[in-house]
């Protein structure tokens, strides 16, 4: 009976506890108050007005102090003066919704190290001002009256509008110096746009711009750069991925993109009016990337694309070139590229290695090599010559239909091939000292010069038999 009864006791006198713990239930009497502290408190920040930050004979306010600050109203900036100036670092102004604008001759800010500025609208005006080094733009939507921009030394602008006009505004500039960075923002109608080294620009699309130019070390990332009306340049070891580069205006036998050494390109799309769409200094690299010509008649006589000694082109599509798609320099690497609808595909020279290449649909021919490792490599064509060799080459284990393989020049060997043509002879060698074994021909025969050797070379027959002993001949 007692061991029943323990429990229940137990529970009420709990109960009797946290009641008396937890107070009385009633509301005190009044409205309840804030418990927040006051932004003033977290941030304490400073109005920009004639009282707080007056101020002088070049700018309309001036801020002495560091620490955080905000409009309060539009701002109309007087011919030669900035709208706000600081003269000490780590300045924060907060644009608040704000709008500052003013004439040709008026600028915007002034600032100087470690400092930001964000949340409005800047212009009509005639320049945007300094930022300042190490500094932040975030946020904002500038319209130039032609006029320049600079961003300083390691500052970043994000998220921001730079319009400089409709069409490409004569004298207007955009300069990032040295490690500066600009991303996630739209630019048009400049008229020059210049990437210090080491400075950056990424995920931004550059509309209507006169020219693009890339200084050392520097970076173009997931950007779209669209009607282009000059050039774009680089100098050494640039690094440009993931872009769209759409030319607007045809120069005929300029390049569109001229490049350094050691440059990178990965995964860009060049769409040129020219017939030379780009050249790239020794030792640069072409990963996954598409270039696309004018196709039309010029008199220069230059590839499509041109890469110095050392290069590596790799998984790249090359269209629409009249003459020479890709012409490389010595040591060069070409593999699993795509090239149709030019006049030739490749011209390489010693010490080159060509491989597993598509090819289709050119005027000329497909290669043109001198002292190349020509391998794997699928070449369909109409008619013509497919491999052009000036001598001391290795051409082995090609497909070529439609078109046929010519020496020119001593000292190479031909073996392996799968050569298809309709008329004409299948492989010519018109030099002496080559070496032509093993290949497989359909069609034309081996048209050869005295001193070649000409060995083990058959005729591609049609199998009788599915059995797997059937068509072995002894």
């Amino acid at each position: 009976m007692m061991n029943s009864i323990k429990p229940v006791s137990v529970i009420t006198l709990a109960l009797a506890v946290a009641g008396a713990i937890a107070g009385p239930l009633v509301p005190p009497a009044g409205p309840p108050s804030s418990t927040a502290k006051p932004l003033s408190d977290i941030e304490p920040r400073t109005a920009i007005n004639a009282t707080n930050t007056p101020g002088d004979a070049g700018s309309m306010f001036r801020i002495v102090s560091p620490g955080s600050y905000y409009l309060v109203d539009n701002i109309s900036v007087d011919p030669g003066k900035f709208a706000v100036r600081a003269v000490v670092p780590g300045v924060t102004l907060d644009l608040n919704g704000f709008n500052i604008h003013g004439d040709r001759l008026a600028a915007a800010i002034d600032f100087q190290s470690d400092s930001s500025v964000f949340g409005g609208t800047i212009g009509p005006i005639g320049s945007m001002g300094d930022i300042g080094e190490g500094s932040i733009a975030r946020g904002l939507v500038v319209r130039l009256i032609g006029g320049f921009v600079s961003l300083s030394e390691r500052s970043i602008v994000s998220e921001c509008v730079l319009d400089f006009g409709t069409s490409i505004s004569q004298g207007s500039r955009l300069l990032l110096r040295d490690g500066a960075v600009l991303k996630y923002s739209h630019v048009r109608g400049v008229e020059r746009l210049t990437v210090e080294p080491l400075a950056t620009v990424s995920h931004t699309v550059v509309c209507r711009v006169g020219s693009l130019e890339l200084g050392d070390d520097s970076r173009l990332d997931t950007c779209r750069v669209l009607e282009l009306a000059g050039n774009i340049s680089g100098q050494d070891r640039v690094r440009v991925s993931d872009t769209l580069i759409d030319s607007l205006l045809s120069f005929g036998d300029n390049y569109t993109a001229g490049f350094g050494e050691e440059t990178q390109w990965t995964r860009v799309r060049l769409l040129s009016r020219e017939q030379a769409a780009a050249t790239f200094a020794r030792r640069s690299i072409l990963t996954g990337c598409t270039f696309v010509g004018a196709n039309s008649v010029v008199t220069n006589n230059r590839p499509g694309v041109r890469m110095g000694e050392g290069a590596v082109v790799r998984g790249s599509v090359f269209a629409d070139f009249y003459d020479e798609a890709l012409e490389v320099g010595r040591g060069s690497v070409v593999t699993d590229c795509s090239f149709t609808r030019s006049g030739g595909a490749v011209t390489a020279f010693s010490g080159s290695v060509i491989t597993g290449n598509s090819v289709s649909e050119m005027r000329f021919r497909a290669f043109q090599i001198r002292g190349t490792f020509l391998a794997d490599n699928s070449v369909f064509l109409d008619d013509g010559i497919a491999i052009l060799c000036d001598g001391g080459s290795r051409i082995t284990n090609n497909t070529v239909t439609g078109a046929s393989i010519r020496l020119q020049g001593a000292g190479s060997v031909v073996d392996m091939n799968r050569v298809k043509t309709s008329i004409g002879p299948s492989i010519e060698a018109a030099a002496a000292g080559n070496v032509v074994i093993r290949n497989q021909l359909t069609g034309g025969p081996i048209a050869t010069v005295p001193g070649n050797t000409v060995a083990a070379t058959v005729d591609a027959v049609t199998l009788d038999s599915a059995g797997p002993f059937a068509n072995i001949a002894y």
